[in-house]
């Protein structure tokens, strides 16, 4: 059966009656992390001691990936009773005291630091885009970057991913290998993909708007109206690409989800006219 064209008309679901959802889009729920996390300041003090922390967590990565690597049985040790809690520390300390700017800049080029090295980014770029989520933040592995006016994708070896002609490129909010792709006003998603190493293009950049869904590793958009969504390209469980074709598409909070068992209804639901259809199911 082609789980990409197979969908199944059903009754509207007891969940679907009385539904008061809107959806933002990604920019705008990444416009305001942003703006949050802007909205704090950070004393000299602080700053000196998150860069403390930060120096210890590096000295600790180094230490367990120097034991690995001579194949001794100390990293685990490390990992669980000190590198993981100040980890934890660190990343505590960013969401209470707001945004630290991990830039480097120099003669007006821009670059970035991590957690877990000194420069995770050569200072070559025009600018650099952050998520201002904490958990993506911390574990970046790709930079959407600025250079020459247009945006592109480099890893930390400086290597493109996405080449520059992009009018802006940003990580989509709580999905960590995800990017909203901006082009002459259009908008795309491209994905990391898994067991590749590559950045592979999921969504055509040619819709008017990428939705946030909150919980939910996927994503809606719009185009001329019309619904679509997509799903990690790699899942083995779900098709997972629609084209823009429903008038509404529904998907259950994750919370509810959680709570469902097996045979219960299935969790996205779309409409196209006064028709309801199952568009997301079991292919296992």
């Amino acid at each position: 059966m082609n789980e990409l064209t197979t969908k199944k008309e059903i009754s509207i679901p007891s969940w679907l009656k009385g539904w008061h959802s809107d959806y933002q889009t990604c920019l705008e729920v990444w416009q305001e992390l942003k703006d949050k996390a802007l909205a704090h300041h950070l004393s000299l003090s602080q700053i000196g001691e998150i860069e403390d922390m930060m120096e210890k967590y590096a000295m600790l990565h180094r230490e367990i990936a120097q034991l690995e690597k001579e194949n001794r049985g100390t990293p685990m040790k490390l990992y669980n009773e000190e590198l993981f809690p100040l980890g934890e520390k660190i990343r505590e300390y960013w969401k209470d005291k707001g945004y630290i700017d991990f830039r480097i800049i120099e003669d007006g080029k821009v670059g970035m630091r991590s957690v877990e090295e000194a420069i995770a980014l050569n200072p070559e770029y025009d600018d650099i885009c952050f998520t201002y989520d904490e958990h993506e933040f911390f574990y970046m592995s790709f930079f959407p970057v600025k250079k020459n006016g247009k945006w592109g994708l480099v890893d930390s070896k400086n290597e493109v991913l996405l080449p520059f002609e992009y009018d802006f490129i940003f990580r989509m909010p709580g999905s960590p290998h995800y990017y909203i792709l901006i082009k002459e006003g259009q908008q795309g998603i491209a994905n990391y993909g898994y067991g590749k190493a590559c950045i592979n293009i999921a969504v055509p950049v040619e819709m008017d708007a990428v939705y946030y869904v909150p919980g939910w590793d996927l994503a809606l958009f719009t185009k001329d109206g019309k619904w679509g969504w997509w799903w990690s390209n790699d899942s083995t469980f779900y098709h997972n690409y629609c084209q823009p074709e429903y008038d509404q598409i529904f998907i259950q909070p994750i919370q509810e989800v959680w709570k469902m068992e097996d045979d219960d209804d299935e969790v996205i639901v779309a409409r196209k006219g006064d028709c309801y259809y199952d568009i997301l199911y079991w292919t296992i």
